[in-house]
């Protein structure tokens, strides 16, 4: 049988959830069939649909906005002379790196802060159902947050290994082939770019660093976990290994996404410092960000799709990270 609030599977003839509280409905004809939470709450499947269409159209579509504002505003206020530059970005980290690193955090809040409240409104249903998991069973709550911690460390630190790996054999590939580095060429770091201005933010004055911190720590778990994990869930039939390995893809994508698409219009403009050794590298460092993502989806599946518990993962590692950086 399963619990009728929050589709946890029980023992036969269970008078209570031993998850929830809630009180079990004795009459069998009434016991809900093998649902999981996110079918059970009304709607649950077109707030997913809201949620995913909210975060692309603001992510993607807002965010290129808001950055051609902000930086028309900066070159009309600084006076730069629109000729003395190809790309706007590379002109202003070359010379004004302090000033492109305040107007990236200003455009990732502007970005960030629609996003987490359009997000938390429209999911209020879901989030209070999720909560109701949590209440008389914090010690419960806990334990599935230290299993998770432990999930996702050991993906990162696998994943960690692999891509360490991977880039060392490529870097001995190119230094073995001149002919072939001539071709590729050479890659600037082995970090990823998204992992590259995190730590460039945090060094870069006051304003970048509280606002690094802001997305870090609490708007980005909040909004990948809605939308990768809780939304993705929501769509999905059967939840099973494949719902978990798609939605990771999709989850560490969007971390390279970006950086890929810069590299590919700088290689087609003739930029300097834009080749296919970069590419290279975003896509191995890939390989850890699909880790975290399939590490959260079996936290989630595991927690019996409790939210909190993945957003808690997530925010803490996060945090954990950030803290290593500064020390």
């Amino acid at each position: 049988m399963y619990c009728n609030n929050c589709g946890t599977k029980l023992p036969d003839n269970s008078k209570y959830c031993n998850l929830c509280g809630n009180k079990m409905i004795s009459d069998d004809s009434q016991i809900p069939t093998n649902n999981v939470v996110e079918i059970e709450i009304d709607g649950s499947k077109k707030i997913a649909i809201w949620s995913i269409v909210i975060y692309a159209s603001i992510f993607y579509l807002l965010s290129q906005f808001a950055s051609s504002i902000v930086i028309s505003i900066y070159v009309i206020l600084k006076q730069i002379p629109l000729n003395e530059f190809d790309n706007i970005a590379d002109y202003l980290l070359e010379y004004y790196p302090n000033d492109y690193y305040n107007i990236l955090s200003i455009c990732n809040l502007i970005c960030y802060i629609p996003i987490l409240t359009a997000l938390i409104l429209i999911s209020l249903k879901i989030l209070k159902h999720d909560i109701k998991k949590i209440k008389g069973h914090i010690g419960r709550f806990f334990a599935q947050f230290g299993i998770g911690f432990a999930i996702l460390y050991a993906a990162a630190l696998g994943t960690s290994i692999i891509v360490s790996i991977l880039l060392s054999i490529y870097a001995i590939i190119l230094q073995a082939s001149p002919e072939l580095t001539e071709i590729l060429g050479t890659f600037d770091s082995t970090t990823s770019a998204n992992q590259e201005a995190i730590n460039n933010m945090l060094n870069s004055g006051v304003f970048p660093f509280i606002g690094t911190l802001f997305i870090t720590i609490i708007a980005a778990p909040i909004v990948e976990e809605l939308i990768f994990r809780k939304s993705f869930f929501a769509l999905s039939k059967k939840k099973g290994i494949a719902c978990i390995i798609i939605s990771g893809i999709i989850f560490g994508s969007i971390h390279v996404a970006e950086s890929v698409l810069v590299q590919v219009l700088g290689i087609v403009q003739g930029l300097e410092g834009h080749n296919i050794s970069n590419i290279i590298v975003e896509f191995i460092n890939l390989i850890s960000y699909v880790g975290s993502g399939v590490a959260f989806g079996i936290i989630y599946k595991k927690s019996n799709y409790n939210i909190y518990v993945t957003i808690l993962v997530h925010a803490v590692y996060n945090a954990l990270g950030f803290l290593l950086m500064l020390i």
